[in-house]
């Protein structure tokens, strides 16, 4: 794992004391997120302050994720550059209140924990095949959807720190632009 701190203060806690909420540590449960999660495009959609569209096609929407300049180095980042987010889904009743889903949504899932591999692995040669299964279309229709999402719901988005990033903020009460 690259970045045990993305997880925040808690995240780093429990990553050192071996702990989190999911019963076991947040470090096992990121290195399990990504090797059996569903990988799917995310692209960058602003680089300061840096937001990333994270597309799954069961929803067939995107959750963006904003993440602290101090947690990523923007001269790493570009808008429009390719990433991978590495999903697990939920199927409890109620959507996540910050998802949309679109025409292709697949109705099987209500919500979904996006991980961006590309902040939190060193490991390349698997993140470079991961995102070479992913089509062009996918690609842009993530982005596509993310910059409108950026359009419709400037205040609107989920802290991109691993630990958190299955909820989108407090500040829900936004209502779309025209």
């Amino acid at each position: 794992m690259q970045r045990p701190d993305l997880g925040g203060f808690g995240g780093a806690w429990d990553w050192w004391l071996g702990f989190s909420e999911w019963g076991r540590s947040s470090v096992i449960y990121i290195e399990e997120h990504l090797r059996f999660g569903d990988s799917r495009a995310a692209v960058v959609i602003e680089a300061d302050p840096i937001y990333v569209a994270a597309y799954t096609d069961e929803l067939d929407c995107v959750a963006m994720l904003k993440f602290e300049p101090s947690e990523i180095s923007l001269s790493e980042l570009k808008v429009g550059q390719k990433l991978v987010t590495i999903n697990t889904y939920d199927f409890t009743p109620g959507l996540g209140s910050d998802l949309h889903p679109g025409p292709g949504a697949t109705g099987r899932f209500v919500n979904f924990h996006p991980l961006i591999a590309d902040f939190l692995t060193d490991d390349g040669e698997p993140l470079c095949e991961r995102k070479q299964t992913i089509g062009k279309d996918e690609w842009r229709r993530a982005f596509e959807l993310g910059k409108e999402y950026r359009r419709l719901y400037p205040s609107m988005f989920r802290p991109g720190r691993a630990v958190h990033s299955f909820h989108a903020t407090s500040d829900l009460t936004h209502k779309p632009t025209s």
